[in-house]
């Protein structure tokens, strides 16, 4: 059984032992905490008994002329747990996680030719506004 568990400051301690395939990048503990510190931030991960599977991550953008946004960062889930419904699960975690927090709205981006992203997506009753062009800027 594969349980989504909302990682605080308190249950870091469980993002130790993950499949590398979840993550972009290996988790450096100090930017975990940095992570974890801030009160906009939001982390799911999808444990199989003491091994996490899938992981979810998103911010709540404040902005002076509209209610709060969900920005979901980042979704990645094992390729040995695909098609179990896992994405769904945290996908669900983390909009029902902005909702709390006053969001009314959530944002997400993939490529488009990410065909199980886009129908993951759809399942939530969207579908893509319009291409949009990403600048990777040094700074």
């Amino acid at each position: 059984m594969v349980k989504i568990i909302h990682i605080t400051q308190g249950n870091a301690d469980l993002v130790a032992n993950y499949d590398p395939e979840i993550f972009d990048a290996p988790i450096v503990p100090d930017r975990l905490a940095t992570f974890l510190a801030q009160p906009n931030h939001f982390m799911a991960l999808a444990m199989a008994q003491t091994f996490g599977v899938g992981q979810i991550r998103a911010m709540m953008l404040h902005t002076p002329d509209t209610a709060p946004v969900l920005f979901i960062e980042n979704l990645g889930v094992s390729p040995d747990y695909l098609r179990q419904g896992i994405a769904t699960r945290l996908m669900q975690s983390a909009l029902d996680w902005g909702r709390a927090q006053g969001c009314a709205e959530a944002w997400v981006a993939t490529e488009l030719d990410n065909h199980a992203a886009l129908a993951l997506y759809r399942r939530f009753e969207c579908a893509p506004m319009e291409e949009v062009a990403y600048f990777d800027l040094s700074i």
